[in-house]
């Protein structure tokens, strides 16, 4: 799940070090990992984390900023946000990838009818 957020993610391995407590948590990786389980900037500053609080208020807002095609930061976020809550379910593999499949499948319908609508208008003559 760091792909999705960060193009130099860190292992698995460090991240269980970093649950375990046996390693500190560097505030750059304590903010992927607040993106990743989908925390909220009040719930790193809850956990004495101010540095990392501010630094994902920044994050958030930067992922909120519209990007050149339009497309929000924000939303992309969200939908990783959402993939990110699944993949934390207790439930099989299997299962977390059909109900990723299931999220995939309503962004493309809405997507599908938005393209169509565009279709039906530019169709109809003023």
């Amino acid at each position: 799940m760091l792909n999705a957020f960060t193009s130099k993610p860190f292992t698995d391995r460090t991240w269980s070090a970093y649950e375990q407590g046996k390693r500190a948590i560097p505030d750059r990786e304590y903010v992927l990992m607040a993106l990743v389980v989908g925390a909220a900037p009040d719930d790193v500053k809850a956990a004495g984390r101010d540095k990392a609080a501010e630094l994902l208020t920044q994050e958030l807002d930067r992922r909120r900023a519209p990007t050149p095609s339009g497309a929000s930061a924000r939303t992309i976020a969200r939908i990783e946000r959402a993939i990110a809550q699944i993949q934390a379910t207790p439930f099989s593999q299997d299962t977390r990838d059909g109900m990723i499949e299931v999220l995939m499948q309503q962004v493309d319908a809405l997507l599908d009818l938005q393209e169509k609508q565009i279709d039906i208008m530019r169709h109809e003559t003023p």
